[in-house]
């Protein structure tokens, strides 16, 4: 199965995760999770060979998750995308 036949399954599961996690209305989710899908995919090409670490990754995808929210960090519960994150990427790893 290829990464694109993945992606809607992946999304529905992001989706299911944010709202379980935070208890995001599914547009605002579903926003959220893809650019979750965009900064894991992207990853690769952004980092050097030797700075690809499991760590490193999710490290990125907190920063993306920072900066492409739907919703103004300021408004968030601090540590939201803390406790989202490893979910993301756990998610994220199993079909990449």
């Amino acid at each position: 199965m290829t990464w694109d036949e993945q992606v809607p399954g992946l999304r529905k599961a992001l989706c299911d995760a944010a709202v379980e996690e935070l208890g995001w209305d599914p547009v605002t989710a579903r926003q959220l999770a893809d650019v979750a899908i965009r900064r894991w995919r992207s990853f690769e090409r952004r980092s050097k060979p030797n700075k690809r670490t499991n760590e490193l990754r999710l490290q990125d995808l907190l920063q993306g998750l920072r900066q492409g929210s739907p919703i103004d960090v300021n408004y968030l519960e601090p540590g939201d995308f803390e406790r989202l994150t490893p979910r993301f990427g756990e998610l994220l790893s199993r079909l990449s």
